[in-house]
C-alpha cells in the first residue's frame, strides 16, 4: 500500500503543472498577469583530454555535451505562479540523450511584503542546494563551463538536480541582511542510470521506497555584497530487506562580491551507508576556492582550486586498488565572452591530479586511468525568452 500511495503522489507532482499548462491553452484572460511567456537555452561544448574519458571519447575530442531546453512561466493569479521546462540533454554516457522534465511546478505565495515572504511549491521541483544546484544547466548562470565536480558532480546530476516534490520557501529582511529558507521533501529521480552508478558493484539490485530531504539556509548581507549560507541533503533508498541506503550531503557555502572581481568557497561532507550492516561508513570531503574576475562587461575570467577525497580517512588511497582513485585536486582557468544578452563563448583548461571524480560508465577498466591529466573545453551557448 505504502508503495502504492508514493506512486500515486509523484504522479498526481508532476501533473499538476501539466493539467496547469493545458488550462493555460483555453484560458480567454487577456490581462497581463494571465499572459505566458516562454523560455529556453541551447549550448553545445567540445572536451578533449590528455588520458582518460569524460563525456564520451574525450581523448579523441567529443561533442557529447549539449543541453537544449525549453519553457514557459504563467501568473494566472497575483500569488500563483506556473512553470515547467523540458530539456533534452547529452553528456556522454554519464547523461544518455533524451528529452525530459526538467521542472514543472505549482508556487503559491502566502505572504509577500518588503520584510516577509512565505510560499510553497508542488511537483518537479528544483532541489536548493549550495550555489549553483538550481541552475547549473544555464550557462549564463555558471561561473564556469563545468562545475567544481567535487561539489557538483555531473555524473549525479539527474538524481540530484531536482525531485518530485512539495517545498517551503520563506525569506525574512533584518536591517541589511536577507534570510532566506528552503525545505524539501519528496521522491528523486532514480531512473535505471543512476541504478547504474551507485550501483554498479551489484547490478542485481534495485533500489525501492525513495525519500528526498534537502534543506538550506543562505544568508545575504548587504545587497548581496557578502552571502553565506548551510545545506543539507538526505537520499535515502531500500536495497535487499534489511538493508537502507543513506546518501547524505553536508554543505557550508561563503560568496564576496566586490565592483569587478568575487571569491566563492563551499566544503562539503558526503556520507554513504548502509542501515543494519556493521561499520564502516565511507565519508567524502570536497571543497574548492573559486576567483572571478570581471575584465569588463563581456569578458570574465574564471580560477579555481578543487580538491575531492573519495574518503577522506584515506587521503593517499592506501586501501584503494587503484590510488589515483581516492583524490582528485583539479586547478581550472577558463574565460568567458558575453557577445549580447543571448550569446556567450566560453573555453577552460583543467589540469587534475587524481581520478575520483571519473565515471566507471566511461571508463570502466580503472588500472587503465592515468592520474595526471589535463581537460579543454570550450562552449558556446544561445539564451532566449519571449519579448
Amino acid at each position: 500500500m505504502s508503495m502504492l500511495r508514493n506512486l500515486k503522489l509523484g504522479n498526481l507532482l508532476i501533473a499538476l503543472p501539466c493539467l496547469t499548462l493545458m488550462l493555460m491553452s483555453v484560458s480567454s484572460v487577456s490581462s497581463e498577469i494571465n499572459k505566458a511567456q516562454w523560455h529556453g537555452f541551447i549550448s553545445q561544448g567540445a572536451i578533449k583530454t590528455s588520458d582518460n574519458r569524460f563525456f564520451g571519447d574525450s581523448e579523441n575530442l567529443s561533442f557529447d555535451f549539449t543541453d537544449i531546453a525549453f519553457g514557459i512561466n504563467w501568473r494566472p493569479l497575483t500569488r500563483l505562479h506556473l512553470s515547467t521546462q523540458a530539456i533534452y540533454r547529452k553528456a556522454g554516457k554519464t547523461s544518455p540523450d533524451g528529452i525530459k522534465l526538467d521542472y514543472g511546478i505549482v508556487d503559491y505565495n502566502f505572504i509577500n511584503n518588503e520584510r516577509t515572504g512565505l510560499g510553497s511549491r508542488a511537483g518537479r521541483v528544483k532541489n536548493p542546494y549550495g550555489f549553483y544546484n538550481e541552475t547549473r544547466d544555464v550557462a549564463a548562470s555558471r561561473p564556469s563551463i563545468l562545475l567544481p565536480q567535487s561539489i557538483y558532480p555531473d555524473e549525479l546530476r539527474d538524481a540530484f538536480h531536482s525531485s518530485d516534490s512539495v517545498a517551503l520557501y520563506a525569506y525574512y529582511q533584518f536591517d541589511n541582511t536577507l534570510l532566506n529558507l528552503d525545505i524539501v521533501y519528496g521522491k528523486p529521480i532514480f531512473n535505471q542510470h543512476v541504478e547504474d552508478i551507485l550501483l554498479q558493484d551489484a547490478p542485481s539490485l534495485h533500489f525501492d521506497h525513495q525519500t528526498l530531504l534537502v534543506a538550506r539556509a543562505i544568508l545575504d548581507y548587504d545587497g548581496g555584497r557578502m552571502r553565506g549560507g548551510v545545506s543539507y541533503s538526505n537520499i535515502s533508498a531500500d536495497l535487499v530487506s534489511p538493508l537502507v541506503m543513506n546518501l547524505k550531503f553536508q554543505l557550508l557555502s561563503f560568496e564576496y562580491n566586490a565592483d569587478n572581481w568575487q571569491i566563492v568557497s563551499e566544503y562539503q561532507e558526503r556520507s554513504f551507508d548502509l542501515e543494519n550492516l556493521p561499520p564502516p561508513k565511507l565519508t567524502a570531503q570536497s571543497y574548492y576556492l573559486q576567483f572571478i574576475y570581471s575584465l569588463s562587461a563581456r569578458w570574465r575570467f574564471v580560477s579555481r582550486y578543487d580538491v575531492f577525497y573519495f574518503d577522506k580517512d584515506d587521503k593517499s588511497g592506501r586501501t584503494f586498488d587503484v590510488k589515483s582513485d581516492a583524490y582528485s585536486n583539479t586547478h581550472t582557468m577558463g574565460i568567458q565572452y558575453k557577445m549580447n544578452e543571448s550569446w556567450l563563448l566560453s573555453g577552460e583548461l583543467h589540469h587534475i591530479d587524481g581520478s575520483a571524480w571519473l565515471s566507471d560508465l566511461e571508463n570502466p577498466n580503472r588500472d587503465s586511468l592515468e592520474g595526471n591529466w589535463n581537460l579543454f573545453t570550450a562552449q558556446v551557448s544561445y539564451q532566449f525568452r519571449a519579448p
